[in-house]
């Protein structure tokens, strides 16, 4: 009888005076802003002359929690991404128990085709949009 009111206690403790620590938990764990580029409509002057486009590119992320050797694929997509090898290397280890993290934007249709050759686990290659302002800054 004593164990069974310790318990119904102990749920009570939690569910009136911890409720808004536990949901604070629950929604850090569940919930993640990832930044998506929507592509921008091209800007015209009067005349039809174009002011700002945006063009398609591509960027490169990594899921850390999914490489296997660090050193290894930071040198691997240093030398595909021309990064330095160092801070790629330090930014895998920091952020080991994430999920999501940019490696580079902008990235050419050449160094895509580097990064897909060499298969690495946990790489991921995303559609990204540049603005580009081909009649020069306005402002």
């Amino acid at each position: 009888m004593v164990g069974i009111m310790a318990v119904l206690g102990w749920c009570w403790y939690l569910q009136y005076y911890k409720s808004d620590e536990y949901q604070q938990k629950a929604l850090k764990q569940q919930l993640k802003i990832i930044p998506f580029s929507a592509r921008r409509g091209m800007i015209v002057d009067a005349q039809g002359r174009t002011l700002a486009v945006s063009v398609k590119k591509q960027l490169v992320r990594v899921d850390p929690y999914l490489i296997g050797d660090n050193r290894k694929a930071a040198e691997q997509l240093g030398a595909a991404l021309s990064l330095q090898v160092n801070g790629l290397y330090r930014a895998l280890v920091a952020r080991k128990d994430k999920r999501y993290l940019l490696v580079k934007r902008f990235v050419s249709e050449e160094e895509v085709e580097r990064v897909l050759t060499l298969k690495l686990k946990g790489v991921v290659i995303e559609p990204d949009y540049e603005r580009r302002y081909p009649m020069g800054s306005l402002a």
